[in-house]
Order: structure tokens, then C-alpha cells, then sequence
């Protein structure tokens, strides 16, 4: 073993606590926007609340369910009296299982959502056949559809401008589709709502199809690629703990810092695996926008 000890069972025990405090404090606490001139000031919400209102789930019942993952890998590694860096390894797994994992569901969920934008525009395009471009989507935030609810009820309210209640909308909903759908309509109430109604089935809806059907196939690619990394970190695991359990040499060997050294070669090289396959896949970051700009250059026109 690396360290041997009750200071080492202090150690890894104040510093798993330590992890699990910090993430608390820096992940869940929201960070207000800079208040720069002409821009609409919004609240960044956390990545843990954004991936809590994905599932559904209340961001506070989230962030302990986070922080129960590496406490329990802690204790099994203290009960099981596997060396430090083991033990280090199970506090990893139980804080990435559960996200990981439920990733699964939250893709669901997001191409939901995005499924529901592109019915959204259709409704609007029928709506927009005896009503104007502005009480549509007033309207539509009195009754929005129902996976875009919370995001939509802020164009309810009269006593915003509709531009900007479109700008919070845009980034409530962590939509890609809705953030251009937003951008189409902005563009469409400053300009000229006609044209709007106009391009709505000839061009904004195809091209809103075509990024969906793009979407679908990413999410498609990364759901399998999520499978495939799940079942080989299951068979890895179940491996090494046959191998742990049933081979002395074997479990002697990862007793010294030779094999603390490589189980870290190990997990590091898996982690940044499943690192690339993320870049590959990754999603392009939302735009903010500048109301006032945006507003300055379709004055031009």
C-alpha cells in the first residue's frame, strides 16, 4: 500500500469531503451576468442546474445525489481495506456514475425538446394565417407547449418588451433551435413581420428540420458511443475484481506504488478516451445576444 495509517484514512476522508464541499460551492452557486451596455443581463444558471431541470429533478435533491457517489466509493474502499489509490478510483466512479449514466435520459429529454421547437414553429406558421407575429407569441406564452413551458411563460409578460422577453426565453429553454427560432422572430418584429410570414415555410422551417435531423444523428452516435464506454467500464471493472479477489500476485502487485502508479495510467487513459469522444461530438455553445446591436444594424435595412 502507498500510505499506511490512520493519517491516511484522514486524509482521503477530509479530502473527499473537501471535493464534495467545493462542488457544492462552485457548481451550484448561479454567477450573475456582467452588466455590459445594450446587453441583456441574464442569469447564468450552473451546469448542475441545467442538467437537474433536464431530468426534472429538484437541483438541491440533485447536488446530494452527486455528493452521496464519492462518500459511498470512499466507504467501500475503507470497508473493502483496498489500497489508497483503489480506494481513490472507487470515489471517482461513484461521482461520475450517476451523471454518466443518467445521461442516457437527459439526450432523451433534450431531443424531446427540440422536437417540441420544431412542432412550436408549425403552430406558429397556422396562427400567423389571421394574427399578428407579436400576439402569437404572447400567446403562446400564456399557453406554451409543455416541455417548453418554463421557458416560455417569460413572454407573458407585457411588461417587458417582447424582444427581450425573447432573449431570456432563448436561454431558458438551452434550446439550440429555439435560440435561432428567437433570433428569426426578433429579426421578423423589428423588420418586417411579412417577410417573416413569408420565409416561415419556405426557409425557417426547413432549415430548423435540417438541424434537427443533424441533431438526431449526433445524439444517435453519442447514445451508442455512451453504451459501448458503459459495457467495457462494466467488463474492465468485473475483471479486475475476479482478478483482485482471486489472484495474490495480482492483488499484491497493486499494494505498491508501482501498481498505484498504474491504475492511474489506466483511468487516465480511459478518461480521456471518453474525453475525445465527447469533443467529436460536442455540442456548439448556445450564442447571447446584443439586443441594442442587433437592433442598430437592422435599422441599416
Amino acid at each position: 500500500m502507498i500510505v499506511d495509517g490512520d493519517y491516511a484514512l484522514v486524509v482521503l476522508v477530509l479530502a473527499t469531503l473537501a471535493a464534495s464541499g467545493t462542488a457544492v460551492l462552485v457548481v451550484v452557486t448561479p454567477r450573475a451576468a456582467r452588466p455590459f451596455p445594450g446587453r441583456v443581463r441574464l442569469q447564468h444558471t450552473s451546469l448542475v442546474h441545467e442538467y437537474a431541470d433536464t431530468l426534472g429533478v429538484d437541483p438541491s435533491l440533485w447536488m446530494l445525489l452527486l455528493c452521496i457517489g464519492p462518500i459511498v466509493g470512499l466507504a467501500l474502499g475503507l470497508w473493502w481495506r483496498l489500497p489508497a489509490s483503489l480506494t481513490v478510483v472507487l470515489v471517482v466512479i461513484g461521482a461520475c456514475a450517476l451523471p454518466w449514466l443518467t445521461g442516457f435520459r437527459r439526450e432523451t429529454m433534450l431531443q424531446r425538446r427540440e422536437d417540441a421547437v420544431v412542432a412550436m414553429v408549425k403552430d406558429i406558421k397556422d396562427r400567423l394565417a389571421g394574427t399578428a407575429l407579436n400576439q402569437v407569441m404572447r400567446s403562446l406564452g400564456q399557453r406554451p407547449p409543455e416541455r417548453l413551458a418554463a421557458a416560455m411563460r417569460v413572454l407573458a409578460d407585457i411588461d417587458q418588451p417582447l424582444e427581450e422577453c425573447l432573449a431570456r426565453c432563448a436561454e431558458r429553454s438551452r434550446s439550440a433551435l429555439m435560440n435561432r427560432l428567437c433570433v428569426y422572430v426578433i429579426v421578423g418584429l423589428k423588420a418586417d413581420s411579412t417577410a417573416f410570414k413569408e420565409l416561415l415555410p419556405t426557409t425557417i422551417i426547413p432549415h430548423l428540420e435540417g438541424l434537427l435531423k443533424q441533431q438526431r444523428s449526433r445524439r444517435k452516435v453519442l447514445t451508442y458511443q455512451r453504451g459501448v464506454i458503459t459495457l467495457m467500464a462494466l467488463v474492465l471493472i468485473a475483471l479486475f475484481t475476479l482478478l483482485y479477489t482471486l489472484g495474490p500476485a495480482f492483488h499484491d502487485y497493486y499494494g505498491t506504488n508501482q501498481g498505484a502508479v498504474t491504475v492511474v495510467v489506466l483511468v487516465l487513459g480511459y478518461a480521456v478516451l471518453v474525453g475525445l469522444v465527447h469533443v467529436v461530438l460536442r455540442t456548439r455553445r448556445r450564442p447571447r445576444w446584443h439586443l441594442d446591436l442587433l437592433n442598430r444594424e437592422l435599422a441599416k435595412y
